[in-house]
């Protein structure tokens, strides 16, 4: 993903992982995890990197329109730290 917050472009890389995927929802789970986050009034850098983890779930879920929630996506924050 690439975000920017008016002065600066920065690159926010996927989550990546092994196994097959679905992408079925993760555009639109991307834009309101970043909407989310912007009207929560967290950094554009901040915003794109949590849109990257909700979508980074999303793919995960097989034969459906995914979805992530906030336990899952804490979830994967903390088995990242």
């Amino acid at each position: 993903m690439l975000a920017y917050d008016g002065t600066e472009f920065t690159s926010v890389p996927a989550i990546s992982f092994a196994g097959p995927t679905d992408p079925v929802g993760a555009g639109d789970t991307a834009v309101s995890a970043a909407a989310a986050a912007l009207g929560a009034r967290s950094t554009v850098l901040e915003a794109a990197a949590l849109a990257a983890v909700a979508a980074s779930i999303t793919v995960r879920k097989l034969g459906q329109t995914g979805t992530a929630s906030q336990e899952e996506i804490l979830s994967l924050l903390r088995s990242m730290a």
